[in-house]
């Protein structure tokens, strides 16, 4: 009974742990070149993608809640430039 009791308090813990690593997965920072990030994303399943635009919208609205304009900083913008190219 007691050991019921407590795989029942430690299930819901173990379970929000998984959950917190998986999300910081999804929302760690991409250190490998767009060449490469655009190939993975081809051989992602649609749903993962949706999510994934899914939780960049919610990040976004945060933001704009948070600070009515970014100040973007001169290799901010060298850095935005290079990427559209």
């Amino acid at each position: 009974m007691n050991l019921t009791l407590t795989w029942l308090f430690l299930l819901p813990l173990f379970v929000l742990d998984r959950l917190e690593r998986v999300v910081q997965g999804w929302t760690r920072f991409s250190t490998s070149s767009s060449t490469i990030s655009i190939a993975a994303d081809l051989t992602r399943r649609k749903v993962e993608l949706i999510v994934e635009n899914a939780l960049l919208r919610q990040q976004l609205m945060v933001l704009r809640r948070q600070v009515k304009r970014p100040r973007l900083t001169q290799a901010d913008r060298i850095w935005l430039v290079t990427l559209t190219r």
